[in-house]
């Protein structure tokens, strides 16, 4: 049971991802090679941000190998470390000058 509400969870999050692909980062100031270092910027800084946190988190840190488990509990926190991720990202680019645009409304 709680394999199938794991699986469950991960479909969900996984459809809703595929759904964001309609969107993409812009900054008309900025040329094609700059978003892309930008973007690998950000998106290096968050997931180490958000690992440094899952790992300082006490719930966490007395338990090493909480993160390798296949329990629910476990890949629900990897969820939320990614969840966390995402938004770090994000404030990343907003700070960098970026906007969420949809593809259609491109400059």
């Amino acid at each position: 049971m709680r394999n199938c509400l794991a699986l469950l969870c991960v479909s969900i999050a996984a459809a809703l991802t595929a759904c964001g692909g309609s969107t993409q980062w812009e900054n008309p100031d900025v040329n094609r090679s700059q978003w892309i270092a930008d973007e690998q910027t950000c998106r290096r800084q968050a997931n180490r941000e958000a690992e440094r946190e899952f790992r300082t988190d006490p719930v966490y840190a007395d338990n090493p190998k909480y993160d390798e488990a296949k329990t629910l509990d476990s890949r629900m926190a990897r969820l939320d470390v990614k969840k966390n991720s995402d938004a770090l990202f994000e404030n990343c680019m907003r700070l960098r000058g970026y906007r969420l645009a949809k593809k259609d409304e491109r400059r």
